[in-house]
């Protein structure tokens, strides 16, 4: 499970040209995803990039005050980055040891620093299209570009492999959870929280009163930096859990969701997700239809017989909990009386084939033919 601070921006190290250390904040620290979502480095510049706005750049500080530095181009021109457009890290360092901008406090960054900067801004060019004075210069941006595609991984990783991230919440309004993703702002919608008992709302009060400084499990529904918005989702994240414990061979229950002529859907509790129980995984007796066997709302047990690593394709069976053939279409009680110890005989069989050399996983993948559904 990946962990990320709430209230520090954090970014890589590469974006911000120092070692990537754990900031102190109020008792809350900021700690990098791990290397499955690592974001890229801060995009390469060539030292012969050209001088336009929006263009990245490598630049050297070549000299640094408290409201901003001068930086040498590979052109051999100076620019000028303001204090407001120094990288994440070493600004929000200089304020925790400056919160109030005295006289003394220090350069906005390191003398000799090596990174990638954004030209925001060039100056007119004079007849012999030299430019006449330095261009306009931003590490932030170019450290909001390493932030944005960090969170698109992340998100990625939450969709595709159900993991989930560990915030702490700041705060909250009308319309959800307020947070921070690496420096971004991070919003829980209402209608993605946990409900409440009975037909009680959450209220921006309630809210805070449960989650402000709280650490939440989320998982990451949205990034869309044309919006400014990474959504995330309490709900969600506890149905990753959930799914994230399946294995083959292991016992759930679920519900009736759709009956088709080929096999029943079943959703998995607590889950928003369904597996297949094909019809030949109905009964250890042959069933021409399953039309009478189950009907949508009943209450089932299965065995988890297969899934892939996306949490798609899950496929179920009922006819290994059967006792004798044709149980569950003569004494379907009888199954789900028996069916924890059914299920770990057939765990017991499964760990003896394994051992044995048989691949299971890859033996689902050549034969599964059913689907899931969120």
């Amino acid at each position: 499970m990946f962990q990320t601070g709430a209230a520090g921006r954090v970014v890589a190290a590469a974006a911000a040209g120092v070692p990537t250390q754990r900031r102190r904040t109020s008792g809350r620290a900021s700690v990098a995803p791990p290397a499955a979502a690592a974001a890229p480095a801060a995009p390469a510049a060539s030292a012969s990039s050209a001088i336009e706005e929006g263009a990245d750049v490598v630049g050297t500080v070549v000299w640094a005050g408290p409201k901003g530095a001068k930086v040498l181009l590979p052109d051999d021109s100076v620019g000028f980055m303001p204090s407001r457009e120094a990288p994440f890290v070493i600004r929000d360092a200089n304020e925790d040891r400056a919160p109030d901008s005295g006289r003394n406090q220090g350069p906005c960054v390191p003398k000799g620093l090596v990174r990638t900067f954004k030209v925001i801004n060039v100056p007119g060019k004079d007849a012999k299209g030299k430019i006449q004075t330095g261009p306009l210069l931003s590490a932030r941006l170019c450290d909001l570009d390493v932030l944005w595609q960090r969170a698109a991984q992340l998100c990625e990783v939450s969709m595709q492999h159900k993991e989930n991230l560990r915030v702490t919440i700041e705060g909250a309004n009308n319309g959800g959870l307020l947070s921070r993703l690496n420096g971004l702002s991070l919003f829980v919608p209402v209608s993605q929280l946990e409900k409440r008992g009975g037909k009680e709302w959450w209220t921006e009060q309630d809210m805070a009163a449960q989650f402000a400084g709280q650490e939440v499990s989320l998982a990451v529904l949205e990034v869309a930096r044309s919006s400014r918005k990474v959504v995330c989702s309490v709900a969600k994240a506890k149905e990753n859990d959930e799914l994230r414990q399946l294995e083959v061979g292991q016992l759930v229950t679920g519900t009736v969701r759709r009956i088709e002529p080929f096999g029943v859907f079943v959703g998995i509790n607590n889950t928003r997700v369904s597996g297949l129980l094909h019809i030949s995984n109905v009964s250890r007796q042959h069933i021409e239809t399953v039309q009478g066997v189950f009907k949508v709302g009943e209450e089932v047990k299965c065995l988890v017989m297969g899934l892939d690593p996306g949490y798609t394709n899950i496929s179920l069976s009922v006819a290994e909990l059967e006792l004798e053939e044709g149980d569950i279409l003569n004494n379907k009680q009888r199954v789900w009386d028996n069916a924890e110890e059914q299920a770990a005989l057939f765990r017991a069989h499964l760990e003896q084939l394994r051992n044995e050399g048989f691949d299971f996983e890859k033996e689902y993948e050549m034969q599964a033919t059913g689907g899931a559904h969120s």
